[in-house]
């Protein structure tokens, strides 16, 4: 794993430019990390003014409407106040998710998360992206560029009130910055309103073992930005976690968009990486994030195995398992049965000493019924989670869900989601059996 040194002469006559990553995931976190190294081993310089900079890199997400229209709104500020001569790359997945929203503001660079090595044609820069390596270290910015964009929120909170869409998003966003922060801070909040995880890179390093996914759900546009599954040499991978802890790092994140399907396109599987990362000796904790349930029954006597035996150095896995019923399943493209699951859950449970799966679910699927719904809660009740994550469903440009009948009002969404938050703060003061 590199980390990057600023080589630039003369810090005031270098160029400079500023990254805002307006809203998204660890794997974006990712990117904008490499997108910042990527910079710096060219000479220039990071500022956190946007407005002294030549260079004005965007970093978007859009899995959800909401996020969407937090991204346009962001996008449309910068464009707006950006320097006259500076430049603007608007990358994330927006681009590939709607990028009939971005052809109405302007004119910037767009690059999707797969066609990062499009900034050499950009920047023009003589170290080419493809030599800077992935890298979540403490980084030399703020990556969510928190300072300028809490402030500017809280500002337009106070001072230009409207009861509009855009005020709560604003507000909302503020609330989920403030969460963070806590977390950040140690102070304990209860489980079923964290994130998965908070990314404090002075105690968690980050580590890509794939790009894209197989999978082909109805609701899901990040398969569009992210394309087909790539694996990481296992080696790369390896070396990677050595090196963390060399620097004293104490827990892990493998990450993908799908972890469990690592290796299915290089003849190896994520139990071959597991297998090979536990022989490491060290004090650490591992977290899986975001296993699709398939992988979990197809791999679950493997899993059980590797787990029981490493259980110490299990922190957590996420498995968003998404709904209860059979019936929304096959409308949302998930390939597995929801008794096969539980069988797998209910042995990990049993076998594997205090393994904490966390999972997400989303609420309101397209022709979900109250029987479905029941089938989803009866799952966070029989499981009891150790995080819930839950998802209104919303629709989503060119996925077949958006194209279904049956769309559940808006009302009725929200309702279903304040019962299953109630139930699940109820199922987790009730003993266990």
């Amino acid at each position: 794993m590199n980390i990057v040194k600023d080589v630039s002469a003369d810090r005031n006559t270098a160029k400079k430019f500023f990254i805002c990553m307006i809203c998204g995931c660890p794997r974006r976190e990712l990117d904008t990390q490499r997108i910042y190294s990527y910079f710096i081993a060219n000479g220039m310089v990071f500022s956190k003014n946007y407005k002294e900079t030549d260079w004005l890199v965007l970093v978007t997400c859009a899995f959800i409407r909401e996020v969407e229209d937090w991204s346009i709104y962001q996008i449309k500020y910068f464009l707006k106040h950006k320097p006259k001569n500076s430049r603007i790359v608007l990358t994330g997945c927006l681009p590939k998710i709607n990028p009939g929203r971005l052809k109405e503001l302007g004119e910037f660079e767009v690059l999707s998360p797969r066609e990062l090595d499009k900034f050499d044609g950009i920047v023009k820069g003589k170290v080419r992206f493809a030599d800077i390596r992935d890298s979540y270290e403490k980084p030399g910015f703020s990556l969510l560029a928190d300072d300028y964009i809490s402030f500017y929120t809280l500002r337009n909170i106070l001072f230009h009130f409207e009861l509009s869409k855009t005020f709560f998003l604003k507000c909302f966003f503020w609330l989920r910055k403030t969460v963070k922060i806590l977390g950040a801070l140690k102070v304990k909040l209860p489980d079923h309103i964290c994130p998965d995880y908070y990314l404090d890179p002075r105690e968690m390093l980050i580590i890509r073992v794939a790009r894209g996914c197989i999978g082909a759900c109805s609701y899901c546009v990040i398969r569009f930005a992210n394309g087909r599954i790539e694996s990481k040499l296992k080696d790369e991978i390896i070396n990677e976690f050595k090196a963390g802890l060399k620097r004293g790092y104490k827990k892990f994140v493998l990450i993908a968009e799908d972890t469990g399907a690592y290796g299915i396109d290089s003849h190896s599987s994520i139990i071959e990486l597991l297998n090979e990362v536990f022989i490491i000796e060290g004090d650490y904790k591992l977290i899986l994030d975001d296993i699709h349930p398939q992988w979990l029954i197809k791999y679950c006597d493997d899993l059980v195995r590797i787990f029981s035996k490493h259980h110490s150095k299990i922190d957590f896995i996420i498995s968003p398992v998404q709904a209860g019923s059979d019936r929304v399943l096959r409308l949302m493209r998930r390939p597995y049965k929801i008794d096969s699951l539980k069988d797998c859950l209910k042995r990990l449970q049993a076998e594997v000493s205090n393994l904490k799966i966390k999972t997400h679910i989303i609420v309101g699927f397209p022709g979900e019924t109250e029987e479905d719904f029941e089938k989803t809660k009866e799952l966070c009740r029989e499981f009891r989670f150790f995080n819930v994550r839950i998802f209104g469903y919303t629709d989503r440009p060119n996925t077949e869900a958006s194209k279904m009948s049956g769309k559940i009002p808006q009302k009725i969404i929200n309702k279903r989601i304040k019962r299953l938050i109630e139930d699940i703060e109820a199922f987790a003061k009730e003993p266990r059996r």
